[in-house]
């Protein structure tokens, strides 16, 4: 028997209402949670959700059923399992939003655990009401957790012999569970490769970093697609590229400014003096000889400057 213990944290909001009749007045800032059983979310988590590795774009139309997402994170020689519940809200002008309730334990190969434990406790979701306090933490006894395979079953089968990737995609019509996406992202996955899963799901950031993806009945991609067009290839490819840039500067943010604690302030300082002390130079280089000197001596200015502005946007 193993005692594991099982924080959970919520998004951040100021509600108004009562526990039956609630909606959304405002947004507390970025990286803020409520009923939280944690001092401090643990650096792997909070990096994994500044990245939008537990986020989706849209909510699933026509259905009440939660998405989850199942997900390994980890830092250096930090881990942790996370379950993320997504449901939806409304805020104060009546407009749907999606809101989190987020379940984390220490360690790899946990998510199975959280699952379990998930199910046995009526499966709960965000509710503003159900008050946490740090140190009130869920202890849970992994022996409760039953260890069968789900996969003999032959629709699961045919997915795991016909798929050529290190990706999966199971369709609405294929009764499946979160236990069973678990079960065949740990079949799939790469060596030493971190489990990431979301079920119920329609639009999803940064689709290409999950092993296993189960579809929504109102997904777009459940019907059979044509062969990509020349532009659809094109605005992938520029999705790609925004994704990869966006990526890079949160990882350069999350790197500098948590673990080594710059002052965010002292940070973009530097960031925005530094773009207008290159302007100058620029200029001369743009309109001398050396033009295509100047060119990227200015596309260097730009990339500054808008990183400075990008840390600024995130210490507001």
């Amino acid at each position: 028997m193993t005692l594991i213990k099982i924080h959970e944290f919520s998004t951040g909001v100021i509600i108004q209402g009562t526990p039956s009749q609630w909606w959304i007045a405002e947004f507390m800032k970025e990286r803020d949670f409520m009923n939280s059983t944690l001092d401090k979310i643990p650096y792997p988590v909070e990096r994994a959700i500044s990245q939008e590795l537990l986020t989706i774009y849209d909510f699933p139309e026509n259905t009440k059923s939660p998405v989850i997402i199942g997900r390994e994170v980890r830092y250096r020689r930090e881990a942790w399992s996370v379950l993320a519940v997504v449901t939806l809200g409304e805020d104060e002008p009546g407009n749907k939003v999606c809101l989190y309730r987020y379940f984390v334990t220490e360690g790899l190969g946990k998510i199975t655990d959280l699952l379990s434990w998930y199910n046995r406790n009526h499966r709960p979701s965000f509710y503003p009401f159900d008050r946490k306090k740090v140190g009130q933490h869920h202890d849970y006894d992994d022996d409760k957790t039953l260890k069968h395979d789900a996969l003999s079953k032959l629709e699961f089968q045919n997915l795991l012999t016909t798929t050529r990737h290190q990706r999966l995609v199971v369709p609405s019509y294929i009764k499946c569970t979160p236990v069973i996406l678990n079960q065949l992202a740990e079949r799939i996955k790469k060596k030493k490769q971190l489990i990431a899963w979301g079920f119920n799901v329609e639009n999803i950031f940064k689709s290409r970093t999950f092993q296993v993806l189960h579809l929504s009945q109102s997904s777009p991609l459940n019907p059979p697609k044509d062969p990509p067009t020349f532009l659809n290839k094109l605005l992938r490819y520029i999705i790609t590229i925004n994704h990869n840039i966006t990526d890079f500067v949160n990882h350069i943010y999350l790197s500098i400014v948590t673990p080594i604690k710059v002052p965010p302030l002292l940070l973009f300082m530097i960031f925005l003096g530094g773009s207008v002390l290159i302007a100058p130079t620029f200029l001369i280089a743009f309109f001398s000889t050396q033009f295509f000197y100047g060119l990227v001596w200015g596309f260097g200015m730009i990339f500054i400057f808008f990183f400075g502005l990008e840390i600024g946007r995130r210490i507001r």
